[in-house]
């Protein structure tokens, strides 16, 4: 995994993990699921000048004694000592409300982000939500202030299709048979932290051409403008960054 560690090293982001407490869940399985968290995190540098790592439980409810906020633990050791007192609470799995567990990650736990950090929210589930339009709703609200969402489906009973309505990507869904192979997708997922949405890192002139004959249809010279105009909101133009 040396790829991902140097890759990964001087990477700066807000992570969540959003973590399914139903009762489905076996308790063995849920004690994989929080190996698999601590494993994730282990090769990152945690602190204020590097990654910081929330985690919201739900079921039926926030499961406030295993959540926590992005500036609780300062330290790798703090941060996996946290999440190995996440526990496994039935009592309070009756039901799967995703949409509380992205709602409470957006509306509290994401409102201690640094200013113009990366964040991201990772959501573990072994089953469809109870309420999905409650819950792409909220996944929507979340991505529209900008909030990449991860998905991991695990089991038979997990939904691709209701993932996909949540990090609104394909290719931000994974699916695994059973929690005790989360750790197959461990490496991909580090590697889709470290490099999603990193933007213009260089200093670069990009410059379009647009081919102005008769043999470019009107259509062409509406749609042209539009690409150009679409490009400069989703770069950091500045005298040091990107030129356009």
């Amino acid at each position: 995994e040396k790829y991902e560690w140097d890759d990964c090293k001087n990477a700066r982001a807000e992570i969540v993990f959003i973590i399914d407490g139903s009762r489905s869940i076996h308790p063995t399985a849920f004690k994989e699921q929080i190996t698999f968290l601590k494993s994730f995190v282990d090769h990152f540098e945690i602190g204020k000048n590097g990654m910081r790592f929330g985690a919201v439980t739900f079921g039926d409810k926030i499961i406030k004694d295993n959540t926590f906020g992005l500036t609780q633990y300062a330290s790798k050791d703090q941060l996996k000592n946290g999440i190995s007192n996440i526990d496994f609470k039935p009592d309070d799995g009756d039901s799967t409300e995703t949409y509380l567990a992205i709602k409470y990650a957006h509306g509290i736990i994401f409102k201690d982000a640094r200013p113009d950090i990366k964040k991201i929210a990772i959501v573990i589930t072994d089953g469809q939500s109870t309420a999905p339009n409650k819950t792409a709703e909220q996944a929507m609200k979340m991505r529209k202030e900008g909030i990449l969402i991860f998905a991991i489906g695990v089991g038979k009973d997990a939904s691709k299709k209701e993932l996909l309505t949540i990090t609104g990507r394909n290719d931000y869904v994974f699916m695994v048979d059973k929690y005790s192979l989360l750790k197959t997708v461990r490496t991909e997922l580090r590697k889709l932290t470290c490099n999603s949405d990193k933007g213009c890192r260089g200093m670069v002139d990009i410059n379009f051409v647009f081919d102005s004959s008769v043999w470019v249809t009107k259509i062409h010279t509406i749609l042209l403008p539009s690409l150009r105009s679409q490009s400069q909101t989703s770069i950091l133009i500045t005298k040091k960054s990107c030129l356009v």
